[in-house]
């Protein structure tokens, strides 16, 4: 029979409560703000995604595993690889949050535009087209939340 994993640790970094727990495999860390889909007004739908999506552009493309997704309540960044590494990398996208590349925001927020459905010709000539616009932009985010049970937005 196998073990129950031990019991998560407590700390407190700055006021933020801190849990962890010695696992075997890789290590692995999020960051998780619980303010997702259901918490944006209306005029604001897909802020936390754009949110999510300014951050990690902020912090580059690392070599090790790393994403972010938004559900219905959740924000999330989550990490694996080695210890400093993941510690660079929660570091990292706090500083990235506190100085968000704003400038992107007319292209990055391409991904959560609503866009109008394909007119019928677009549809029966097999397009992805739009009648307004590019192609649609699906996000390895939306494809996380997709698998949350939550209905990606495009």
């Amino acid at each position: 029979m196998q073990e129950p994993p031990p019991p998560p640790e407590r700390a407190e970094i700055d006021g933020v409560p801190a849990y962890w727990a010695e696992l075997p495999g890789p290590f692995s860390a999020a960051l998780m703000f619980r303010v997702g889909r259901s918490d944006e007004p209306f005029g604001s739908l897909g802020i936390s995604h754009l949110v999510e999506h300014l951050a990690l552009y902020g912090i580059g493309r690392p070599a090790f595993m790393h994403n972010g997704f938004v559900d219905m309540t959740r924000t999330v960044f989550y990490a694996s690889g080695s210890r400093e590494e993941v510690g660079g990398f929660l570091r990292d996208i706090c500083l990235a949050l506190r100085a968000l590349p704003l400038d992107r925001s007319r292209t990055s927020g391409a991904c959560c535009a609503r866009r109008p459905p394909p007119t019928r010709a677009a549809s029966t000539a097999g397009s992805s087209r739009t009648a307004s616009g590019p192609p649609a932009q699906v996000s390895s985010t939306t494809s996380t939340s997709a698998s949350t049970g939550s209905t990606p937005r495009r």
